[in-house]
């Protein structure tokens, strides 16, 4: 059960890194919308 949760995690992280640097990208013109919940997921 933990390995598969394991690959689940990681593939998240990485899409919390690309949309934080997308966001850099962007201005930051918003407040993060998708990092909070984001985390939320991976927490049990």
């Amino acid at each position: 059960m933990a390995s598969r949760s394991m690959p689940q995690i990681r593939r998240q992280h990485r899409s919390l890194k690309h949309q934080q640097r997308r966001q850099l990208n962007d201005g930051a013109n918003l407040p993060s919308p998708v990092a909070p919940p984001a985390v939320s997921s991976t927490e049990p």
